[in-house]
């Protein structure tokens, strides 16, 4: 794959801002699920980064070695249901009642009280030049319906940031994010009160946090070695994690995973056989069990104003030791991976690719689309380049006692988007639960719902609705309500 960078990466850039066997052999095997991992979404500056790589020219070496397929050791699975997942769906304000707006609700977890939810608030907008200034947020529910505020101490989440994501492990709540311009990390046991470790337990630099994920054998941070600084649209210096320029062959070795196994002290996974090297992991391609899997691909330039990248794998049976593998199947790296899960012995991919949104693979490597269905995944009319088929977008995925959740959003019969549903038994065959303006509200410019978490009850979801049709507000944020969706 060898596209013209300063071209493609512009389009994609500004696009991503506005928000195995035969199939039929997989059909015919028995739906089988994990006890649910604890997983989530999120946004990516690695596009950002490539597009300041293409923009200082590049010119390095060809592609790197390839190894043989992996043997992946799957988690154990349970028997699932033969029904598929239904129910009734609720939705209720996450904000309601509260002297501050919600600025973006990122992730959810299943702990403390019940399920907790992480993001930013707006501490200030300037109505005449669109600036605002956020701050590190947590809720707390016990129902996913009636939702509370974690009192801000700016001790603990300073002064300006935001919460980005959030998992639950054996050792209590993990949250990742950004506070007062550096990376954070707060744990907590309840949900309630929380602590924020210290640069002696971990130290990032200027690393900046994407995605969180734990299971009963710790937890893996994946993010980039780097922060962007400077006014305006485009960042205008990346800097490292010693606060130093990064020279033009370092942008594309900036790949980090951090791992723990007590949710307090945090290392940085060594690279010294360069399995990361011009590595790009979308945030939500990241599966953890007795395997750790990462999905994306592996670049390096081509020409003065191109990239070539290879899709790839990575494996690890002990989450230190990474091993890449070229990726087999048609790629889908250009759209990127919402989330991934293991689901029984099979991994399921949620991307953003609306001709093929759900994939599906026995051991990592080797990937296959599940059928598209017209009716829970319509093909509508081309609406930029990137995205030809209408804009479906799966943000992530739950593994629940009745199959996997997937959401993010769709699109109206009439046109625009609206926040979306799907529900499967066995990740291959897929129904999209009916659009309802009460439920989702009204259509309009990427609405989406952002995170699921399965429950002992069933799933909660947090994302956005429009609050009316022809919103005209001078911060989109204002024209939209944070909202919390439960079922079964």
């Amino acid at each position: 794959m060898t596209p013209d960078v300063l071209t493609q990466l512009q389009t994609y850039t500004e696009h991503m801002d506005s928000l195995a066997p035969p199939v039929d052999e997989l059909a015919s095997q028995q739906p089988t699920v994990l006890q649910p991992l604890v997983p989530r979404p999120r946004r990516r500056w690695l596009v950002v980064v490539l597009a300041v790589v293409a923009t200082l020219v590049l010119l390095i070496g060809p592609v790197l070695l390839m190894r043989a397929n992996p043997v992946v050791e799957q988690p154990v699975a349970t028997t699932l249901p033969s029904d598929a997942v239904s129910g009734q769906w609720s939705r209720s304000s996450i904000s309601e009642g509260e002297d501050l707006d919600p600025e973006l609700v990122n992730a959810v977890a299943a702990g403390g009280p019940g399920v907790v939810a992480v993001g930013r608030e707006r501490v200030s907008f300037d109505s005449q030049t669109g600036a605002s200034v956020d701050r590190p947020t947590i809720w707390t529910s016990s129902d996913g319906l009636a939702w509370s505020r974690v009192p801000h101490d700016e001790a603990v989440f300073g002064q300006t940031g935001a919460v980005i994501d959030i998992a639950a492990s054996e050792f209590g709540l993990i949250a990742i994010g950004q506070a007062d311009g550096i990376p954070a990390i707060w744990i907590s046991e309840d949900g309630r009160g929380w602590e924020r470790l210290s640069d002696d337990q971990v130290s990032f630099g200027k690393a900046t946090l994407e995605r969180v994920v734990a299971d009963g054998d710790g937890a893996i941070i994946i993010g980039f070695g780097g922060q962007f600084v400077g006014s305006g649209p485009e960042p205008t210096v990346v800097v490292d994690e010693d606060n130093q320029p990064l020279d033009v062959a370092d942008l594309l070795d900036t790949q980090r995973v951090w791992v723990t196994q007590d949710g307090e002290t945090w290392t940085r996974v060594s690279d010294d056989g360069g399995a990361f090297a011009g590595a790009r992991i979308d945030p939500g391609a990241i599966a953890i069990g007795a395997t750790a899997v990462l999905v994306g691909e592996r670049c390096e330039p081509a020409t003065e104003t191109s990239l070539s990248c290879e899709p790839s794998v990575w494996l690890s049976d002990n989450r230190q030791v990474w091993e890449r593998h070229v990726r087999q199947g048609p790629d889908f790296a250009e759209v990127g991976v919402g989330d991934m899960v293991w689901f029984g012995t099979q991994l399921v991919a949620a991307t953003r690719d609306p001709t093929a949104p759900v994939w599906i693979s026995n051991d990592a490597v080797t990937w296959t689309p599940a059928p598209s269905d017209q009716t829970a995944f319509p093909t509508l009319e081309p609406e930029s380049e990137f995205e030809p088929a209408g804009p479906i977008r799966l943000n992530a995925m739950a593994v629940g006692p009745n199959g996997i959740v997937a959401v993010g959003r769709g699109g109206h019969e009439q046109g625009g988007e609206v926040p979306a549903i799907w529900t499967s038994s066995n990740g291959l065959t897929w129904n999209r639960v009916p659009y309802d303006e009460a439920l989702f509200g009204p259509a309009g410019d990427g609405p989406e719902i952002h995170d699921v978490v399965a429950t002992a009850n069933g799933y909660v979801a947090v994302g956005d609705i429009i609050i009316e049709a022809d919103c005209q507000q001078p911060l989109l944020s204002l024209c939209r309500a944070r909202s919390a969706w439960t079922g079964s």
